[in-house]
């Protein structure tokens, strides 16, 4: 991008990353929500999604709203740790509004989960209990290669709240340059040296 538009690089990035900034609130999810997770960073083996060692991969907690007519309503992305069970439930309380149902797969940690959080789990059957939010999780990936050749474990969380901001407002889009520009005048500044230590 800097080299199409003849700008300097670092001031090309430090505007993405300023924006990424901008879009990195969370909204929660309500009422019927359904969750997932995945990993971001090349083949994903069954050990590694089952809590093995993720090394230069990221885990990712991923939900959508279940409108009534089946459809997706907003989405919700999280980066964590592992998928242990506390890590999960911390991830889905972030992410998801007190008192929305959840629907997630028999992945085991959720068993221990289920008198914390309304939870109901549904046998996988290679993903197609849940077909619609894997449909989720496979745009996006599409759209961070179709953008990105890879993506730093660092700010996968912005790309991840970026895509989510775009994904969100798709039913707005002759309003979405006008939601960023009330974002960015609102938005406290960012100097370079701010937002290159969240990178380091």
């Amino acid at each position: 991008m800097a080299t199409r538009l003849e700008y300097n690089k670092k001031t090309v990035w430090l505007f993405k990353r300023k924006v990424q900034e901008i879009l990195s609130g969370n909204k929660q999810l309500k009422t019927a929500v359904e969750a997932d997770e995945t990993i971001v960073g090349g083949h994903r083996s069954g050990k590694e999604h089952r809590g093995g060692s993720l090394k230069s991969k990221s885990a990712v907690v991923v939900a959508r709203e279940v409108l009534e007519d089946g459809r997706t309503g907003n989405i919700n992305f999280k980066v964590t740790e592992n998928f242990e069970a506390d890590t999960l439930k911390y991830a889905l309380v972030d992410m998801i509004e007190s008192g929305a149902s959840i629907l997630t797969d028999k992945h085991k940690p959720y068993e221990s989960l289920k008198d914390a959080l309304p939870i109901k789990m549904v046998l996988s059957d290679k993903g197609s209990s849940l077909e619609e939010l894997h449909k989720q999780i496979m745009l996006f990936k599409n759209w961070l290669r179709g953008i990105l050749y890879k993506c730093s474990k660092e700010l996968l969380q912005k790309y991840l709240d970026e895509y989510k901001f775009r994904f969100n407002l798709r039913n707005c889009r002759k309003k979405i340059f006008d939601v960023l520009i009330s974002k960015i005048m609102q938005y406290e500044p960012q100097p370079y040296l701010t937002l290159k230590s969240t990178c380091e």
